[in-house]
């Protein structure tokens, strides 16, 4: 079975997600990417209690590159993105799907 990696790029305003976003999907993923942007020990605090790899990268006003940054860092060969707490989208080879977390 192929291998499922959540990639969630986490800027200060969804720090206070974060632990809602991980619990929900807990069961659904192989591995969770944390890519933070906070500038903080928050996010790594938060993540250590769900076994998820924290990635530090600089605070940019667009996703592309944190988002390409933590794609690169999975081990899966589906990987979805989380934003914000609030959709789920799964990114596969063939398509996008997105679908509500909450």
């Amino acid at each position: 079975m192929a291998k499922i990696s959540a990639v969630i790029n986490v800027v200060r305003e969804e720090v206070h997600f974060l632990a809602q976003v991980l619990t929900s999907i807990a069961d659904l993923v192989d591995e969770v990417i944390l890519v933070d942007m906070t500038g903080g020990d928050e996010v790594a605090k938060i993540g250590a209690k769900f076994e998820a790899k924290v990635f530090k990268h600089e605070f940019v006003n667009y996703v592309e590159p944190a988002r390409n940054f933590g794609i690169n860092e999975t081990i899966g060969k589906i990987n979805e993105m989380l934003n914000s707490g609030l959709f789920r989208v799964a990114y596969q080879t063939n398509g996008v799907v997105i679908m509500k977390v909450a």
